[in-house]
């Protein structure tokens, strides 16, 4: 499903939906923290049709006709300049086409779901939630026993 040209275009796309912060303590760009071997997966978890229609819109993509949906420049969307990718981005959440517009709301979603939901596989926390002020999951309980409801976690 993931084919190379695939998987460059969806690295273009976290990296546009998610830019890397301006200060150097900011959280790595979108392509450094989704881990694309879930996103294989969420992807084949889905309807055959469903996992052939986000192949096709991945491909559209990856063409230098994807221009045409946006007046763009003719170029694959890896391809093309950070603000030229948003604006592509833009014009589909905006369109009159409904399968645009699902395309882009689907990249979106899974995108950001994957960089800020997701947490390292080495079990550190995720560089994303700092920036967020989200302090991470509350630690799971080892005993066998619940805890009372005044030491549970966050009351």
């Amino acid at each position: 499903m993931l084919t190379p040209a695939r998987l460059t275009t969806l690295r273009a796309l976290a990296d546009t939906f998610i830019p890397a912060g301006p200060a150097p303590a900011s959280p790595p760009p979108g392509s450094a923290l989704v881990d694309f071997d879930k996103l294989a997966a969420a992807i084949q978890a889905q309807p055959l049709g469903a996992q052939a229609e986000f192949g096709q819109l991945l491909d559209i993509l990856h063409q230098p006709l994807a221009g045409l949906t946006w007046w763009g420049p003719l170029r694959p969307f890896h391809a093309l300049a950070p603000a030229q990718r948003e604006r592509l981005l833009q014009s589909w959440a905006g369109s009159r086409l409904g399968p645009l517009r699902q395309g882009f709301q689907a990249l979106r979603k899974l995108c950001t779901f994957l960089y800020y939901g997701d947490s390292p596989a080495d079990g550190s926390p995720n560089p994303a939630w700092a920036a967020l002020g989200y302090p991470g999951p509350c630690p799971r309980p080892t005993a066998t026993r619940p805890a009372p409801p005044s030491a549970r976690c966050g009351r």
